[in-house]
């Protein structure tokens, strides 16, 4: 590490009962882990906290096994510099979710897996049954008719975790949450469905909200409408990546959802129906990128109007190639006159690039472009970057630029590669 942050690596042990198992664990003691090393962890918008290696410089066979060293022990990782209050910015809440101690001749240590707590998300029902019946007699649906998108959200976090059986509680589990209404109303019935795919629902339902539970609050919330960070190229930005892809492109396009035809589509075999561009576009795209047609079955338990929704999110994405934005911003502890804060750079925040040559700025289309993606180490962040709100309910694929992508500049003039 060069940017000469104070890191503190805390680890909150549940093991004060007598065992893992015993209601009086207390939650609030924790251990300093001073001989925890790690090299970094991924953030992401409709998303979170990815996840993290810790190395232990440990024995093998006496680690803190049963003491600080357990399974889904809480992990905590606060830095301190200048730009911080006096306690430290957390940077990242997870859990250990993998132990493996390991020896290599006169070398050894302890090597551990830890997720993010929206990892917990995707193994967690979304029940909503307020009655005390244990979980496995309440009812398997939930139902929602005519609610703003945002009741939803607030429905599926709001359980975290102090509305369930006592026994099926995660105490570790603590955040905040700030939930903004969208004023759109949808309806579903979701069976069986986890909480983490309730809300990708939720964001496809409208695209310009997003999600993101950071170390300490979950959000649900309207893109920004204007910058939040501003970088200047070649003076944060030394090194950039632009792709552009024809994956996405649909130019012949069939929909339906839970076997019923949607009322806009032009019949093709039923349940299915064509959405199809106009037949002068359709004619341009088969030009351009050959004949790509798309099929999608929506099982989302949703309304004509919800599943409608989550389809128009992948209709109005269709015709034009997605382009791909990747660059690295250095900390200020490296370079005080180049770098930046990179601790305040979240996913779902937004923002300008200033001093880019016309034909990229031209290519880019506007100047409110949306983090999508934050690689984080302690030195530097690399951002993956959305042009278009369509393009948040994508999988996030900024990690698969190439370094050789990313190049390293001393001014603007350089050749883009597109």
């Amino acid at each position: 590490m060069k940017s000469g942050k104070k890191v503190t690596v805390k680890c909150w042990s549940g093991m004060s009962g007598n065992d893992s198992n015993d209601a009086s664990r207390n939650y609030n003691t924790y251990k300093i882990w001073d001989d925890a090393s790690f090299e970094g962890f991924t953030k992401k918008i409709n998303g979170g906290l990815g996840e993290l290696n810790i190395k232990l410089a440990r024995p093998f066979d006496n680690y803190g096994e049963g003491e600080d060293v357990v399974l889904n022990n809480r992990v905590q990782i606060i830095v301190n510099h200048d730009k911080t209050a006096p306690q430290g910015k957390t940077i990242y809440n997870g859990y250990i979710a993998e132990i493996n101690p390991w020896a290599d001749g006169h070398d050894e240590g302890v090597n551990l897996k830890c997720l993010g707590y929206i990892s917990k998300f995707s193994d967690w029902l979304h029940i909503k049954d307020a009655s005390s019946a244990p979980m496995a007699y309440r009812a398997s649906t939930s139902t929602y008719s005519g609610v703003d998108i945002s009741g939803i959200v607030s429905a599926v976090v709001n359980d975290v975790p102090n509305t369930i059986d006592k026994d099926e509680e995660d105490p570790q589990m603590f955040f905040t949450k700030e939930i903004a209404n969208t004023g759109k109303t949808v309806s579903f019935v979701f069976a069986l469905k986890n909480k983490l795919d309730i809300l990708r629902m939720c964001q496809k339902s409208y695209s310009s909200f997003y999600f993101y539970l950071d170390p300490e609050k979950f959000y649900w919330r309207a893109i920004p409408d204007h910058p939040t960070h501003t970088f200047i190229y070649g003076k944060h930005i030394n090194g950039i990546g632009i792709k552009r892809s024809m994956l996405n492109i649909g130019s012949n396009l069939y929909y339906c959802w839970n076997g019923n035809q949607f009322s806009d589509g032009t019949a093709s075999d039923s349940p299915w129906a064509a959405k199809s561009h106009a037949p002068g576009v359709i004619d341009g795209l088969v030009w351009k990128y050959g004949i790509r047609d798309k099929v999608m079955e929506i099982r989302s338990d949703a309304d004509g109007v919800a599943a409608e929704n989550v389809i128009s999110s992948d209709y109005n994405r269709n015709d034009t190639p997605q382009i791909q934005l990747t660059f690295k911003i250095a900390d200020l502890g490296i370079n005080s006159r180049t770098g930046y804060d990179i601790d305040s750079i979240d996913p779902g925040n937004t923002c300008q690039i200033l001093n880019l040559p016309p034909s990229i700025n031209n290519m880019l289309g506007n100047n409110n472009l949306i983090i999508r993606q934050v690689d984080y180490t302690l030195d530097e962040v690399k951002l993956d970057i959305a042009l278009d709100v369509r393009d948040l309910s994508e999988e996030v694929a900024g990690s698969d630029l190439d370094e050789q992508d990313l190049r390293r500049v001393e001014s603007p003039e350089f050749e883009i590669m597109v």
